[in-house]
């Protein structure tokens, strides 16, 4: 691709199919500047349930597979992003964590906006605090080395891997207002349930260890407004 590159970026990636991706409208890290794959898909050639080959457009991304089986796809790229940076910020409150987001949403070199909550962290060997993790398309961070970089980026990748060892395996992706944010936390530490996730896309990832407790999860979710992903 030399200075260009494809880049809706699936949390996990290596694992990840380009049909895949287009079945389900993916979205990816960099979901708050470049959107989700709708925004990149220009043709999807796919096998219909009579067995022809039939070109569309991006009317038929997050079809789920039920329209036919997708054979190729032709893509749009972008510009690399030549220099990034980042900036950690902790916080002990989460009322900080939202007057931070509401300074940070209109920023127009942020890349993407990561949170880890305190239950998240300590059972990740961090420090117990409120993390937002900030990745800028330039050199505005205070992290500037690839290496140190490339670091962060897999601890957070992680995070998962470390909360289902400990029996965290049941993970939804909600969707909530910023005005509703600190609520669903609240709710979410009191019930002893991790979470983190892409704020800067609107979605937190709580991780549960019993299934049970999901019910009473919707249901709240639903009174302030949230949705499923």
């Amino acid at each position: 691709l030399g200075h260009t590159f494809f880049p809706i970026i699936p949390e996990y990636s290596s694992v990840c199919t380009i049909g895949g991706m287009c079945a389900i409208n993916s979205t990816g890290i960099y979901e708050r500047r470049f959107g989700r794959m709708s925004n990149w898909v220009e043709k999807v050639e796919m096998i219909d349930g009579q067995g022809r080959l039939k070109t569309y457009g991006k009317e038929v991304v997050g079809t789920e597979g039920i329209l036919g089986l997708i054979t190729g796809l032709t893509l749009k790229v972008t510009n690399k992003i030549i220099e990034r940076s980042m900036n950690i910020m902790k916080f002990q409150d989460i009322e900080d964590v939202v007057y931070q987001l509401e300074q940070l949403q209109f920023h127009k070199q942020i890349l993407a906006i990561e949170y880890i909550g305190i239950s998240a962290a300590v059972l990740c060997g961090l420090e117990a605090k409120h993390y937002l993790v900030v990745e800028y398309d330039g050199l505005e961070g205070d992290i500037t080395n690839y290496e140190e970089i490339l670091r962060i980026q897999t601890i957070r990748k992680n995070i998962f891997h470390h909360l289902a060892e400990k029996g965290f395996i049941y993970r939804e992706d909600p969707f909530v207002p910023l005005e509703h944010f600190a609520d669903l936390i609240y709710w979410l530490d009191n019930k002893g349930v991790p979470s983190f996730g892409s704020i800067g896309s609107g979605y937190v990832f709580p991780c549960f260890d019993d299934r049970k407790d999901l019910k009473e999860f919707y249901e709240y979710l639903k009174s302030i407004d949230g949705t499923l992903g």
